[in-house]
């Protein structure tokens, strides 16, 4: 489907989609694809063996809807479900593009011209990976907040690249880079790569760590607001898939890359990472509360004017967030948007 010797004089851009039994969402966001400006574009669907996935529909609703920027369509479906790790990985394998944009089922683009803005940015610069900012809605599409929360991404960008590597491994702020707005060139992934399958879910933060831990940027182009992310579905913010299926990718994070990331460390976050492996490794509330007690009061007085500037966990991502975020900025995420 398509012909991939287009004589455009635009880099080929590949936008994947993956799939797994949720399609309710899944025509608006192809939509929201050829609607874009930008006109060299390849389009991946790929779903990951569901029982009741549409592939003769979604092909041909492609072919009757595509318009001239879609130089390419490739509609895959897993006879089994092999998990986001692995399907991603299959996936990818068929990118033809220089630039890998992913953009998940239940997600739209925000504008008509996210895609070209962001290759824009790749030819000013010689990127490898490019993350964006996301447009936080809830199930009736209602304006929840940016992520990351528009405060903090002042202070993200001023993070050096082992700044970012110590945030990353010490879990201080990990919506600094999502996987949902995670761009890269191609060659750097496949270079880089794949997504480690060790993991079956977590695809992003474990690849996230290994870039920034080979010395390897993560630039930021968060002034781009690149989707419309529904906070109340998939893998990632759902309160209940999270518990069932993300817990045992955590602990093997946990044990595997932080435990390597920790020896990359100066004194200082030694003994944090020490603190939190230690914190996390006894069930005891009250040992919690005392490790807690210990650090904070003991230790970390000695850094409070860095971790005041980082500020890497800005109010908004805490259980008290809109609270707080009023109070130290004066206006929540909702009130700037009006």
């Amino acid at each position: 489907m398509g012909n991939l010797n287009s004589s455009r004089s635009l880099d080929l851009v590949t936008i994947y989609v993956l799939t797994y039994r949720r399609f309710h969402h899944l025509y608006s966001n192809i939509d929201s694809i050829f609607k874009q400006s930008y006109g060299n574009i390849e389009l991946i669907v790929s779903d990951d063996g569901s029982d009741d996935f549409p592939l003769k529909e979604v092909r041909e609703y492609i072919e009757i809807n595509r318009k001239e920027n879609i130089s390419n369509v490739i509609v895959l479906a897993n006879k089994e479900n092999v998990g986001t790790v692995k399907h991603a990985n299959k996936a990818l394998r068929h990118a033809h593009g220089e630039v890998l944009i992913p953009l998940a089922c239940d997600d739209e683009f925000y504008s008509d011209d996210v895609v070209e803005r962001i290759m824009n940015r790749y030819k000013e610069k010689s990127f490898n990976m490019l993350v964006t900012t996301r447009y936080g809605v809830d199930g009736g599409g209602g304006f929840v907040r940016y992520w990351p929360h528009r405060e903090a991404c002042g202070i993200i960008e001023e993070w050096s690249r082992a700044e970012m590597y110590c945030a990353m491994a010490e879990a201080r702020f990990l919506d600094f880079a999502s996987g949902s707005v995670m761009t890269m060139r191609t060659d750097f992934f496949r270079s880089v790569g794949p997504f480690d399958e060790r993991y079956k879910y977590w695809e992003d933060g474990p690849f996230l760590l290994k870039t920034l831990r080979l010395g390897y940027n993560i630039d930021t182009a968060y002034d781009i607001i690149s989707i419309r992310y529904e906070q109340t579905e998939g893998v990632s913010n759902s309160p209940e898939l999270t518990n069932s299926l993300l817990t045992s990718d955590t602990e093997l994070f946990w044990q595997t890359d932080r435990q390597i990331a920790k020896n990359d460390y100066g004194y200082k976050h030694r003994r944090m990472m020490n603190f939190l492996l230690l914190r996390r490794s006894h069930q005891s509330w009250f040992y919690h509360k005392l490790l807690d007690i210990l650090y904070v009061d003991l230790i970390g007085k000695r850094f409070r004017n860095k971790i005041t500037k980082i500020k890497a966990t800005p109010p908004s991502e805490r259980p008290w967030g809109r609270f707080l975020t009023k109070r130290l900025y004066g206006k929540t995420d909702r009130e700037e948007t009006g």
